[in-house]
């Protein structure tokens, strides 16, 4: 299995989901795909990670130095919270700031759509 597969699944998870207008599991599953886009560039840099936890990832990336202001837009919508009504505040496209993020780790690799 590529490091990706889990990455491009959680993203067509994330669109199906949207699809049938269930918001809850669509960001559930794009903030899944973050977290395994950075936890197989981790790993492709020799990083341990204990926590492997997506929203743990996420945070631990917006650590890193240098980072392109439109990755830490994306990794800054990956951790906001829901509204009382369960919304992003905004019209927030978090499937979107996941390519983003895989994007940037993985610039040669990712396409908007997985490889048939």
């Amino acid at each position: 299995m590529n490091h990706l597969d889990k990455f491009y699944e959680e993203i067509a998870n994330a669109r199906k989901y949207h699809d049938e207008k269930n918001e809850g599991k669509s960001r559930v599953c794009a903030r899944r795909a973050a977290g395994f886009a950075i936890n197989a560039a981790f790993a492709q840099r020799d990083i341990r990670v204990v926590d492997k936890n997506a929203m743990n990832l996420i945070k631990l990336l917006k650590t890193e130095p240098a980072l392109p202001a439109a990755v830490h837009q994306a990794l800054d919508d990956l951790v906001l919270r829901v509204t009382p009504e369960y919304d992003l505040p905004g019209k927030i496209d978090l499937i979107s700031s996941a390519i983003t993020i895989a994007d940037f780790l993985f610039p040669m690799e990712t396409q908007t759509e997985p490889p048939q």
